[in-house]
């Protein structure tokens, strides 16, 4: 800078922001030393973490981020549209056999044959024993003699003799009926224990669900003797009912059946069943009333959750440009104790502010050059149309939000204040 020239001054208003991480027009002061004299500049630098004058999710999207349904991905944006999943949990495929991840770009589900002997996966490879892998079968006991017998006939005193080494019962056969249930309903557990020193070595067999034996109290003994869901006694096959309460979520878990003999060796196998929790985040409840575009009859169903749904248009201007949106909101009800609130995206559309334009053009675009920007920003922004995803709140939480909403008051953390999935995110 010459001696009397003047200088421009970029000034930035931090304020809280919400929703859409777009292009952004902030310069970032340097000092710059030449000779005895100081200057400032406004530095371009793309990978530096600042979002300065001529970067925006065009040319930087690694200092500026992407427009919502595009990922940075080596300093491009990409259509998020084609992803098969967006984390591991999506990725489940019912086998414990496998390690399942999504991974990649466009992201996919990945589904690894699990091979190495490790403790607590739940699953033991081929080749893997107790001492390398706690999911092995513990190896048999040794125990001197026989084990005095009650007085039988010689036919059952044959039949069910304890004696020599003792080997594990072997669990097989795991059946869980039905397969996929909702809250109150019930299951039928049923599983194969056979023990090669006879039906009388077997001391107990009982279910353990993974997730809740410790918390909710989720086990309890099965039987060969005809009766709670056992259909015929002495058939090898142990088999308990059990309802499916409340304290459930929705999800997959981990049946594990344990078989262990009077020598206390003991083998386990497992098997994967699904809950419907509560109401459904897929459909919407018949009942639902249409409050029509008036949020505050939505606001106020949402403090108890009453099934409801609206659309919803807001302007908001924020980094240099003006968005305005449609979205339609739903409150499906409540899931295990969480309000289910569903988002989809209807319209969208972005432009620059005047002052951004502006800006632009004494920054050396042409035109022509802010002209097909526009156009660029404008047809990504396309792609945000049609996305929409799923929430689990508190419902006391997502009516704060909902209200706030209502008065036009939005922070950028409040999707984070619930368990939120799908495209729109």
């Amino acid at each position: 800078m010459k001696a009397g020239e003047g200088q421009k001054a970029v000034y930035v208003v931090n304020k809280e922001l919400f929703r859409y991480d777009t292009t952004t027009f902030p310069a970032e002061e340097s000092t710059i030393s030449t000779g005895t004299r100081s200057r400032t500049a406004t530095q371009k630098v793309c990978g530096d973490g600042q979002c300065v004058a001529g970067e925006s999710f065009l040319n930087c999207c690694d200092d500026c981020g992407c427009l919502p349904g595009h990922e940075c991905y080596r300093s491009s944006c990409i259509s998020t549209a084609e992803y098969e999943c967006r984390k591991d949990s999506d990725c489940e495929d019912g086998e414990l056999s496998t390690e399942d991840s999504c991974t990649g770009i466009p992201k996919t589900c990945v589904h690894e044959q699990i091979t190495d002997c490790k403790d607590g996966d739940w699953y033991c490879p081929a080749g893997c024993e107790f001492d390398a892998d706690d999911d092995c079968d513990e190896p048999p006991a040794e125990i001197p003699g026989a084990i005095e017998e009650a007085e039988t006939t010689p036919e059952e005193a044959e039949e069910e003799a304890i004696t020599g080494q003792q080997e594990s019962p072997r669990v097989s056969e795991i059946k869980i009926t039905p397969e996929e249930v909702d809250i109150g309903g019930e299951i039928l557990i049923e599983a194969k224990v056979i023990d090669n020193n006879g039906k009388a070595d077997i001391a107990k067999v009982w279910f353990e669900v993974l997730e809740l034996a410790a918390t909710q109290g989720e086990k309890g003994e099965m039987n060969d003797k005809g009766n709670n869901g056992d259909k015929k006694a002495g058939d090898d096959i142990y088999s308990v009912t059990r309802e499916i309460k409340d304290y459930y979520l929705d999800g997959y878990y981990h049946m594990t059946i344990f078989a262990k003999d009077q020598s206390g060796n003991q083998k386990k196998q497992q098997k994967l069943y699904k809950v419907n929790a509560g109401a459904s985040v897929d459909e919407p409840p018949e009942d639902m009333e249409d409050c029509g575009t008036d949020m505050s009859c939505f606001v106020e169903r949402s403090s108890d959750c009453t099934p409801a749904e609206v659309d919803f248009t807001a302007t908001v201007e924020m980094f240099g440009t003006i968005q305005t949106y449609t979205d339609h909101y739903e409150l499906r009800g409540l899931d295990a104790g969480r309000c289910v609130f569903y988002i989809k995206n209807k319209a969208f559309d972005i432009d620059y502010t005047d002052d951004t334009k502006q800006q632009l053009l004494d920054d050396g675009y042409s035109q022509e050059e802010l002209d097909e920007e526009i156009a660029a920003t404008k047809e990504m922004a396309k792609g945000m149309v049609g996305t929409d995803g799923t929430c689990l709140y508190d419902t006391n939480t997502l009516h704060n939000i909902l209200d706030r909403w209502n008065h036009g008051n939005m922070a950028e953390d409040d999707f984070d204040k619930g368990d939120c999935s799908g495209s729109y995110f």
